[in-house]
């Protein structure tokens, strides 16, 4: 059961719409996004496919430049 909005601010835990993503979590999602385009690209029998892994290799260009300089260590 998931708990009420009420509840979580009686035990002090807030709620809040916006979310802080780390440089960690940047890699990770690169990381899952990198397999899935691996994926497309290997089982890719029509364009709609491989414009897929094409896409999602744009994607993670993307977002590869947001990770912070200084602790990027993923190879552009």
């Amino acid at each position: 059961m998931r708990p009420t909005a009420a509840s979580s601010r009686a035990r002090g835990v807030s709620w809040s719409s916006e979310m802080e993503i780390c440089a960690t979590d940047l890699r990770t999602i690169v990381r899952y996004l990198e397999d899935a385009a691996a994926f497309y690209r290997r089982r890719a029998s029509i364009a709609r496919e491989r414009d897929r892994a094409r896409l999602i290799m744009r994607l993670t260009r993307k977002l590869k430049r947001k990770i912070p300089a200084e602790k990027a260590t993923l190879p552009m």
